[in-house]
């Protein structure tokens, strides 16, 4: 699922540098983890959600940071999507989607996707900024050797 979800990431917007993680999208920083505010719809049939989620964040280009796919086996017709970023800024949000508060939702510059949370039924594609656009400490150095941590 994993590879499938990047994929359709790729696909809806060519131009993002997408970077896959495990489990729901997350910040880290400063030895923390954050959940984010996002849209979510939880009626999603399975081989239909990763391009359904994809292109709606697609539709936001850069004002969406990423989303994720919570597949839970044996009820696929209850699969859900969150897109992330600014309440505000996510305006074209296909029907069904409902806007969900959480821990921070401040979207773009100052929440960048870095990571998941681990659990085995989720997956998270965020979307990494270029080279130099944001602090080397909330970087992870595996996916571009251009972003080393201090």
């Amino acid at each position: 699922m994993q590879n499938r979800l990047y994929e359709a990431a790729r696909k809806a917007d060519s131009c993002a540098y997408w970077v896959p993680y495990q489990g729901r999208c997350t910040v880290r920083e400063g030895g923390n983890e954050f959940e984010l505010g996002h849209w979510w719809n939880m009626d999603l049939p399975f081989d239909m959600a990763a391009d359904m989620c994809a292109d709606a964040c697609a539709a936001h280009s850069a004002l969406c940071i990423g989303f994720d796919i919570m597949a839970q086996y044996g009820y696929e017709v209850f699969t859900q999507c969150r897109i992330y970023g600014v309440k505000s800024d996510l305006t074209k949000m296909p029907g069904g989607y409902r806007w969900n508060n959480d821990e921070r939702n401040d979207g773009w510059m100052k929440d960048v996707i870095n990571d998941g949370d681990g659990v085995s039924d989720t997956w998270c594609v965020g979307k990494l900024p270029k080279n130099g656009a944001l602090k080397k400490s909330l970087m992870r150095p595996e996916f571009d050797s251009g972003f080393q941590k201090r």
